[in-house]
């Protein structure tokens, strides 16, 4: 989980970076092409998240002896950190392959 954080902190680094040195050569921090992929990227970490949410609370949840509501909302938990990690794989894809 701790890898998990530190990735995403990193991630958010990276932006950050990435748009004050866009900024410095005079480009404008949000276009057209970056809305587009930020969006696509959103819908399909939410389609993934729906799906994988709905397998984790038909088939884990049973594998799982959960007593009580610190265990569930660890599944939960585990199911929106799934969907960033998607989110920032997809907005990098869609990044490359300029879709």
């Amino acid at each position: 989980m701790l890898g998990v954080m530190i990735f995403l902190a990193g991630f958010a680094l990276y932006q950050g970076i990435m748009a004050l040195k866009n900024e410095k050569a005079g480009l404008t921090p949000i276009d057209e092409f970056s809305k587009k992929i930020t969006e696509k990227a959103a819908a399909k970490a939410f389609k993934f998240a729906v799906f994988m949410l709905l397998f984790t609370q038909l088939f884990v949840i049973d594998w799982l002896s959960i007593q009580g509501v610190k265990e569930t909302k660890v599944v939960i938990a585990l199911g929106n950190v799934a969907m960033v990690l998607f989110f920032i794989f997809a907005r990098i894809y869609l990044l490359q392959s300029g879709n």
